[in-house]
């Protein structure tokens, strides 16, 4: 079958909404036939059929799908539903499932039996019918952040940072309004698409190496569009000046045993971050990482006037303007620097000393004003609008509509034989019948209902019974009072653990070596035993195992390693002088 199939006359092009205001009209006896088909432009012919068969079934120009209008409407909207919820359906998957769907319908169809499976022309055209539906590439998002978007919570999040705004007089402030969050930055490039030799089956892209080592970047912007220099973390030990080559001014450096951020990396930042800020009272967001929640951190904060909001767990990626508009663009720049300089330095890696020049030309191009404000518009922090995240984005709220055993039940068995039986068409134009027998029956499943059988949501694993460690939850209000105490005892708890730790460890270590002097001394007990009474067993020669019988017959001579005797023939000393050592002893 052709798929680009052009027409090659113009029947049928006329509109459907036309027709249906031209049938509208001729049955309300406003129109006669010939001047609704004048007015409208629409064929007499066709306008005729319609009307006439107003309740009949009026079947397209061409061929004909093998489902039926409101069957692949039904298959679409679950399509719809099941993406929204984050089980989007391949194309491949699509085209098993309307086969499925065919089967328990018993609908007539040209569908790949072998296979199991609809065509791809079918798939194509299905397309083209439903044209709310398109296929895109889905972006990861992990199982807590879908479950941890809910309106409960972005509620309570909202409700915080505007008593903390109020409290603090920043209404119509947004230079005092900052987010900050880190990302990673490989030493290496990611390659684009490129263009190559048509039906080649290896196409590759030069990089630095297979998995570059990870750079972290805080990044802070505030919501007038202002950015303050970013913060580097490199992993090592030795800083060297080098590494500020090519940055941006005003860069701080800092080093940490694996790159990532520390609670001492994030104090330094909050110095360089106090050096650029906007002065007097400021409003800092940031996620609950374990370096950002510390007593320390939130009293250095109190002492700089930093009021500290926390996002709640799992929801950066919708409330968070850096996650929203700054972070993708700055990498999508970062790797096409990367790239260019890879390919221009094609004996050469990109290393620390050079990862400053291409970290500034994206970092340049990234951050722009309207990044800045647009990220703290779309999460509705500023202005503050609570109402500003979409609905599809609580994924966690959604209902389940599980289909609580996929295993058809005795009624769903019998209405199958029922409908192969009497090779009827699809179920929704089944007419009930009258007769008691067949009344007294379960009514058959609706098409929507076989689609929610065929295509449904995914269900969710039994918790396993084991003990839960409970985490206490953080307050969204960092810097408040109250929380600050909280901390305080947090801190004073954890350190009267380690202290008690490390004393049983130092009792548990002194207790061992005790141990261990008893067991070298009981050793040392039994070797003097067993050396100081050798007249209570029986000594062989150790070569030709004759019994030493007392007096012995032969001169005997006894190995100064292990002690054991043998005769001097068989040791064979020779003209050798000196404690001898029998040939097992020097061997070993």
């Amino acid at each position: 079958m052709v798929r680009t199939y052009r027409r090659k006359t113009d029947a049928g092009e006329w509109s459907q909404e036309k027709m249906k205001e031209a049938v509208n009209k001729v049955q309300n006896k406003e129109l006669t036939l010939r001047k609704a088909a004048e007015i409208f432009a629409v064929p007499f012919t066709s306008l005729q059929r319609r009307v006439t068969l107003s309740r009949g079934i009026i079947k397209r120009r061409g061929g004909q799908p093998a489902l039926d209008e409101n069957a692949e409407k039904k298959l679409a909207d679950r399509l719809l539903h099941l993406a929204s919820r984050g089980f989007g359906i391949t194309p491949k998957a699509v085209r098993k499932y309307a086969f499925e769907f065919a089967e328990r319908q018993n609908i007539k169809h040209k569908f790949d039996r072998n296979a199991g499976m609809a065509g791809q022309d079918w798939f194509h055209r299905f397309m083209q019918r439903n044209k709310k539906l398109t296929i895109r590439k889905p972006e990861g998002l992990s199982r807590a952040r879908c479950d941890g978007m809910k309106k409960e919570k972005v509620a309570e999040f909202f409700n915080t940072l505007e008593t903390v705004v109020d409290n603090n007089n920043l209404r119509g402030k947004p230079e005092c309004v900052y987010n900050v969050d880190e990302t990673g930055m490989p030493l290496s490039n990611r390659p684009p698409n490129i263009i190559a030799q048509k039906g080649t089956k290896d196409v590759v892209s030069m990089t630095s190496v297979e998995r570059g080592e990870n750079v972290t970047v805080l990044a802070c912007m505030n919501a007038a569009g202002q950015y303050i220099p970013p913060f580097v973390l490199f992993k090592g030990v030795r800083k060297r000046d080098d590494f500020l080559l090519g940055m941006p001014p005003g860069t701080e450096v800092a080093m940490t045993e694996n790159g990532w951020v520390t609670e001492e990396a994030f104090k330094l930042w909050l110095q360089h971050f106090n050096r650029y800020r906007t002065p007097g009272k400021v409003l800092l967001i940031l996620d609950g990482h374990a370096s950002h929640t510390s007593y320390s951190v939130v009293d250095l904060c109190d002492s700089f006037e930093i009021e500290l909001v926390l996002l709640p767990p799992h929801t950066s990626h919708a409330l968070q303007p850096l996650d929203v508009s700054f972070f993708k663009p700055l990498k999508t720049y970062y790797h096409q620097q990367a790239t260019a300089w890879q390919h221009s330095h094609p004996n050469q890696g990109i290393t620390k000393v050079a990862f400053g020049a291409l970290f500034q030309r994206a970092w340049n191009q990234a951050a722009t004003v309207g990044n800045a404000t647009k990220g703290f518009e779309k999460t509705g922090i500023f202005p503050l609008n609570a109402n500003a995240i979409p609905d599809h984005k609580f994924i966690g709220d959604q209902e389940s509509d599980i289909v609580e055993s996929q295993v058809q039940s005795p009624s769903s068995q019998k209405m199958q034989l029922h409908v192969q039986a009497t090779n009827t068409k699809p179920l929704d134009n089944i007419v009930p019948s009258t007769s008691s027998q067949q009344s007294d029956e379960a009514q058959p499943p609706t098409c929507a209902e076989i689609i929610k059988e065929i295509l449904p949501s995914p269900l969710k694993s039994p918790i396993a019974s084991k003990r839960i460690r409970k985490v206490s939850k953080l307050a969204l209000h960092l810097t408040s009072p109250q929380n600050k105490t909280t901390l305080l005892e947090k801190e004073a708890k954890k350190k009267f653990k380690v202290d008690n730790k490390t004393k049983e460890n130092k009792e548990k270590a002194v207790g061992k070596e005790n141990t261990m002097k008893k067991m070298k001394n009981k050793a040392k007990l039994a070797i003097k035993i067993k050396s100081s009474s050798p007249k209570h067993r029986e000594w062989h020669c150790i070569y030709c195992s004759e019994i030493f019988v007392h007096p012995p017959s032969e001169d005997w001579i006894q190995c100064n390693a292990c002690e054991e005797w043998c005769h001097e023939k068989c040791a064979d000393m020779g003209e050798e002088k000196g404690p001898y050592i029998c040939e097992l002893c020097a061997d070993n």
